[in-house]
């Protein structure tokens, strides 16, 4: 029998992205493929791990290997204990990776990343994978833009939290996770001692602003995924158990879907 095939596009949100890792499990275990593959931000990380073959579990013993990395990015910590250079964000990408260009991918992937010169979204779907998601995960005031062919390239969550444009025309079923549900970001109560606070603020207003791009990005043609993640946020918890709790809730949050889907294929 034919394998049944998706597209799915991986939205941005920091360390949430360990959920998409749960929404590839349950893809596995219902015997869903994925036929094109795009991402953005921390969803362009995971979107080439199983685009080069790698299955949910591989993926998440990579993740686990780098938590400190991947749950620090929202500290002022980060940009001083980790040296974020430009030279060190290269490597840091490229041995996550472990893959160098698009055509050593199995499924066809797209990764998108934000002009900050024309304030337009650029998709990469050739070339280096490693300049591609270093640009896609260039979040602002925290790590260094691509300059590149009068580009200066950074987040591609700015623009596309939910990188689905690139397959607005497509034959078959298109799935996208969103991190930036509104209890996993905006509903969650901060005191107003941290939200005062001038690093705080900045990190809430941008979530908000996520949330309303994402939001906006929401129509009828695709089928949306939303984790449950609220907790995620929780320091007081060891990142490894957030970050467990994070697949799991992916992969809870794909079965919910999982009637809706299996009638369109």
């Amino acid at each position: 029998m034919k394998q049944r095939k998706i597209r799915l596009a991986l939205g941005s949100g920091g360390y949430l992205g360990f959920a998409h890792i749960g929404v590839l499990k349950a893809l596995e275990d219902a015997g869903i493929g994925v036929e094109r593959i795009s991402g953005s931000s921390i969803g362009s990380v995971v979107a080439v791990l199983h685009a080069r073959g790698l299955k949910a579990a591989e993926i998440e013993e990579i993740g686990m290997s780098h938590l400190d990395q991947i749950f620090s990015y929202r500290s002022l910590q980060t940009l001083v204990a980790y040296n974020i250079t430009e030279a060190n964000m290269v490597k840091f990408v490229r041995s996550i990776l472990g893959v160098e260009k698009f055509d050593q991918l199995e499924i066809p992937t797209y990764i998108c990343a934000t002009d900050l010169v024309s304030l337009r979204t650029v998709w990469f779907s050739s070339g280096s994978l490693v300049d591609a998601v270093r640009a896609s995960v260039a979040v602002p005031g925290f790590f260094p833009p691509l300059v590149t062919k009068g580009m200066v390239l950074a987040d591609g969550g700015i623009l596309q939290p939910l990188p689905v444009d690139v397959f607005r025309v497509s034959a078959v079923p298109v799935v996208a996770v969103n991190l930036y549900a509104y209890l996993n970001r905006i509903d969650w109560r901060l005191p107003k001692s941290l939200v005062r606070k001038p690093l705080a603020s900045l990190l809430r207003t941008t979530d908000a602003m996520l949330w309303a791009v994402s939001q906006r990005q929401k129509e009828f043609w695709f089928t949306t995924v939303e984790p449950d993640l609220v907790g995620a946020d929780d320091e007081e918890t060891p990142m490894q158990e957030r970050a467990i709790m994070m697949i799991k809730r992916g992969e809870e949050a794909m079965k919910r879907v999982l009637p809706e889907l299996e009638r369109m294929l």
